[in-house]
C-alpha cells in the first residue's frame, strides 16, 4: 500500500468521537508568572482597558486532559468592578467551552449566576461554613466562592465534569504543553 493512501486508511480508523486537547497555555491570556506548587497567575484585559489577574490551579489531571480547574480572580485594595467580574466570567465562559465541552449558548445564565450574590464573601481566616455557591450547567459543574482578606477580595470558580476528557461525548479538552 502506497504511504498517502496508507495515511488516508490510518486517519479513517481513528474514531470521530476524540480531538485533539486544547493547549491550555492559549487560553491564559500572557500572564506566566509560575508560582511555588505549579500555579500560575495570568492577566486578563478587554479592548476598553479593563484588566483583572487571575490565578489558576490545575486540578485532576486524566488521560485526556483537565477534569478540573479551580480559577480565581483577585484584587487589592479595593473591590471588584462589574466591568471586573464580568471580564473574568468571560474567560470562565471561554475555558468551560474549550476545556469541558460547554455549550456557548450557557455563557449568560453562567455569568448571571456568577455574578449573583448565592456565594456570601467571607474573610479568608473563616473556613469552617463558609458559604459556598454549586451549580450544574449540564455536564458541567461549577463552585463559585467569594474571600476577603483585609482590603483584598478574591472570586474563586471551580470546573469539573465527570467522565473522560477527549472522549466522546467530552470531546473539547485542555492539556498543558510543558
Amino acid at each position: 500500500m502506497r504511504p498517502t493512501l496508507m495515511a488516508f486508511a490510518l486517519a479513517l480508523s481513528i474514531p470521530n468521537s476524540q480531538a485533539s486537547p486544547v493547549d491550555l497555555w492559549n487560553l491564559l491570556g500572557k500572564g506566566d508568572t509560575a508560582l511555588p506548587g505549579g500555579d500560575v497567575v495570568y492577566s486578563l484585559k478587554n479592548p476598553a482597558g479593563v484588566s483583572v489577574n487571575v490565578g489558576v490551579n490545575f486540578g485532576e489531571l486524566v488521560d485526556g486532559g483537565f477534569a478540573s480547574l479551580e480559577l480565581t480572580a483577585f484584587k487589592f485594595n479595593s473591590n471588584f468592578t462589574p466591568e471586573e467580574l464580568q471580564l473574568f466570567a468571560s474567560n470562565v465562559i471561554q475555558i468551560s467551552a474549550a476545556c469541558f465541552n460547554t455549550d456557548l449558548s450557557r455563557g449568560p445564565a453562567i455569568t448571571a449566576w456568577m455574578l449573583s450574590n448565592d456565594a456570601r464573601e467571607e474573610s479568608i481566616y473563616y473556613t469552617a461554613g463558609a458559604r459556598i455557591a454549586r451549580k450544574s450547567f449540564g455536564p458541567l459543574q461549577l463552585a463559585l466562592g467569594k474571600r476577603l482578606n483585609g482590603k483584598g477580595h478574591a472570586v474563586t470558580v471551580s470546573l469539573s465534569r465527570k467522565g473522560i476528557p477527549g472522549q466522546a461525548p467530552w470531546i473539547k479538552s485542555c492539556l498543558t504543553s510543558g
